[in-house]
């Protein structure tokens, strides 16, 4: 899994998204975007 301080995600989401939007905004896929996600959500 990726580090969530990879410059990928760090991206400012200012509206909500679906995690296949945010995926193709950095250019990730929909796997790895989900799992950053849960991650980040996991650290609160």
């Amino acid at each position: 899994m990726r580090s969530t301080s990879d410059p990928r995600f760090c991206t400012r989401v200012n509206e909500p998204a679906t995690i296949r939007d945010l995926a193709a905004r950095v250019g990730v896929t929909h796997s790895a975007a989900s799992q950053t996600v849960a991650q980040m959500a996991r650290a609160g």
